[in-house]
């Protein structure tokens, strides 16, 4: 996964003002509606999953439908984009794009052709996770200097004793460590339980206002 350059630059002032506000609307999902190949959920368009062969629009509008509304809000569009015909490598399958209002380009990850349905989805998850660390906590302070606590503590835990952290990716920073954490609180909760009970009431508590996802 990457974060296209423009990303840390880019201006979040007016985004995530509304999250904390809008919390009683998570009982209200977003509109699904079909429009010419484009699924439509709430404002964010989503299309050409089915290029893929492994996933539709309808499964991914439906899939990010479980999240809070607010986590898709300002997302444009949510695309899959099948790798060129010139492009060789064989590792490649696909990109999955989103496209955020003031970057100068995508926040992408690739997909490959071993790719399973459920890898699929934790690819687009930690896209989503890395778009709402910079919603959220880029716009309130507080609860940054809270997960940069977290985080730090969380590193110290792994060097010690090798737990603390979903992966090793998290090493990369907090915004990474967000975005795995995010990720594995909607797919996998007992994982992150069993890694940081911290980390889980954070996402818990701050993140997806209470809601909780168990298998």
């Amino acid at each position: 996964m990457k974060v296209v350059e423009g990303l840390m630059a880019y201006s979040w002032e007016n985004e995530g003002q509304n999250l904390e506000a809008n919390s009683a609307e998570l009982s209200e999902p977003l509109t699904l509606s079909i429009e010419e190949g484009v699924e439509r959920l709430g404002s964010s368009e989503i299309s050409q999953f089915e290029a893929g062969e492994l996933i539709v629009n309808a499964e991914i509008a439906e899939y990010l439908n479980t999240l809070p509304p607010t986590h898709l809000e300002n997302i444009c569009t949510i695309k899959y984009e099948p790798k060129p015909k010139s492009e060789s490598s064989a590792e490649i399958k696909g990109t999955i794009k989103l496209r955020l209002p003031g970057i100068e380009g995508w926040v992408s990850a690739k997909s490959s052709p071993e790719q399973s349905v459920e890898s699929f989805r934790e690819n687009l998850t930690y896209e989503v996770g890395l778009k709402v660390y910079f919603d959220v906590l880029v716009t309130r302070l507080e609860l940054e200097a809270k997960w940069s606590d977290i985080h730090h503590r969380s590193l110290e835990q792994f060097v010690k004793g090798g737990f603390g952290l979903i992966s090793e990716r998290s090493l990369q920073g907090k915004a990474e460590d967000f975005a795995e954490t995010y990720t594995v609180y909607r797919l996998d909760s007992d994982k992150l339980l069993a890694c940081s009970n911290e980390k889980y009431e954070f996402m818990r508590e701050e993140i997806f206002y209470g809601r909780e996802y168990h298998s």
